[in-house]
């Protein structure tokens, strides 16, 4: 495991510069898996789906993210924020139009970080941002069910 300071209520995981970007809204970092929470970025066999990937390995390029850990997933995986130089990636995924905000999982990030991620989304989509270009945009979780 990497290291990690206590911050109020959140664990700060401090990253190493060993970071693979796996999609949109998933990292590895030493080993860890890590799902950004509260929001949803097209899977790979979508369209946008590697463009979302290469957009986060753009953001995170060789910086040293932290991650505030909010929970771990059923698959394991740690659920968190992902910051950089104190920017919250998980609000500029959704800002940039690379992410969609999750609705069905929205309340388990702090509401702070709730209300930035619906202002980013609904800026991103009247500028018609990345997957906002798309007419009728196709949902991640929807593009999950219709295909498993």
């Amino acid at each position: 495991m990497f290291p990690f300071v206590q911050a109020h209520f959140h664990q700060f995981y401090l990253a190493s510069s060993a970071v693979k970007v796996i999609d949109g809204d998933t990292v590895v970092i030493q080993g860890v898996k890590v799902r950004m929470a509260c929001i949803d970025a097209p899977e790979m066999a979508q369209p946008r789906g590697i463009s979302a990937k290469n957009e986060l390995h753009s953001l995170i390029g060789k910086g040293i993210p932290q991650v505030v850990r909010l929970d771990t997933d059923r698959f394991g995986r740690v659920l968190g924020i992902l910051y950089l130089n104190n920017q919250n990636l998980n609000v500029e995924m959704v800002r940039r139009g690379y992410a969609f905000v999750y609705p069905r999982y929205l309340s388990t990030c702090p509401l702070l970080v709730q209300n930035q991620l619906i202002n980013s989304e609904a800026q991103a989509k009247k500028l018609k941002k990345g997957i906002w270009q798309d007419v009728q945009p196709l949902f991640p979780w929807i593009f999950r069910s219709q295909n498993r």
